[in-house]
C-alpha cells in the first residue's frame, strides 16, 4: 500500500511515515523539468535562471523527505526535526545552481 507504512521503533511505538508528499513533491519536480527543458512549456519572457530557481524550489521538499525516512526509526521526534535539513538542502541547491549559472555564463 502506497499510503503509509507503519515503522516499529526501539520503543514499540509505530511511527507513520507518509510518502505522498514525496511522490507528490518528485512528480512536480519531474513535470516542472520536462517543462523548461528545451523551453518547452514556459513563457519568453521566463529566463533560465528563475526556472532553474523554481525548480530548485520544487526539488527541495521532496528531497529532504527522502532523507528524513531513516530518522523515522529513532522515533517520531526525531523524525520531525530531521525537518530541518530542509534548510540546508535548500543552501546545497542554491549554490549547485549558482555553479551552474557560472559555467554557462
Amino acid at each position: 500500500m502506497l499510503q503509509q507504512y507503519k515503522v516499529e521503533t526501539h520503543d514499540g511505538h509505530g511511527t507513520l511515515i507518509r510518502e505522498y508528499p514525496l511522490l507528490a513533491g518528485l512528480s512536480g519536480a519531474f513535470a516542472w523539468h520536462y517543462g523548461i527543458k528545451n523551453r518547452r512549456l514556459i513563457q519568453p519572457d521566463v529566463t533560465d535562471f528563475d526556472a532553474q530557481k523554481i525548480l530548485d524550489g520544487v526539488l527541495a521538499e521532496p528531497l529532504t523527505a527522502l532523507m528524513t525516512i531513516p530518522f523515522a526509526f529513532a522515533g517520531p521526534w526525531f523524525w520531525e526535526a530531521s525537518w530541518l535539513l530542509l534548510i540546508p538542502t535548500n543552501i546545497v541547491l542554491k549554490r549547485i545552481r549558482k555553479q551552474k549559472v557560472k559555467k554557462r555564463g
